[in-house]
């Protein structure tokens, strides 16, 4: 696969992270305040689900940023790098965060729910997990703020330039018309197709 398809993957992907931690999150919560095992249960396979996306995202968003050094090298103009640099930054956080958040999931699993070791843990680390999950949700809305944030710098650069162009191309187009009629040329309208005799 080429590294300009893998970055086209990324704005597809990114979706899937942050749907997988948000639920997580509301989940944790859930089972914690209800006590269901069958809740938290859940919420640790979509940790994992929104870990596994994470990481995918991450190396496809790796993959658009090396691209968009290579078209704000080229002649098509600059990319805006700063919003790029500060998404991968967020990016970079929330990965390494879920990812020991899931450790530590694994851990518990292990070693309170599984071998019974430390029973009094059982109930109170639920709790930590939900405050746990609940901040990460802060470092998915700074990656998705600073992501979006581009996204519509970009779309918004590229609506102009595209306005931009359809402008000097009208004004192109209606100065060659005028520069034909000053030459006594035919304007458009005024040729008439030949008629075809029997």
């Amino acid at each position: 696969m080429s590294p300009e398809f893998i970055a086209q993957l990324h704005p597809k992907i990114v979706h899937f992270p942050i749907a997988l931690l948000i639920t997580y999150a509301f989940l944790e919560v859930l089972g914690a305040i209800l006590r269901k095992d069958f809740i938290s249960k859940a919420a640790a396979i979509i940790l994992g689900l929104g870990v596994v996306s994470a990481i995918a995202a991450l190396f496809t968003g790796d993959q658009a940023l090396e691209y968009a050094n290579v078209v704000d090298a080229s002649d098509v103009g600059p990319v805006p790098m700063k919003h790029l640099t500060e998404h991968e930054y967020w990016a970079d956080i929330t990965v390494w965060f879920f990812a020991a958040l899931l450790v530590l999931r694994v851990l518990y699993i292990l070693f309170v729910v599984i071998k019974k070791k430390y029973p009094q843990l059982l109930h109170s680390a639920k709790y930590g997990f939900a405050v746990l999950a609940v901040a990460g949700c802060y470092f998915v809305f700074k990656t998705g703020e600073a992501g979006g944030e581009e996204v519509y710098r970009t779309s918004l650069i590229k609506k102009l330039n595209d306005y931009e162009k359809a402008v000097k191309d009208s004004v192109a187009e209606k100065t060659a018309a005028d520069s034909l009629l000053k030459l006594g040329a035919p304007d458009s309208a005024s040729i008439s197709s030949p008629s075809v005799s029997k």
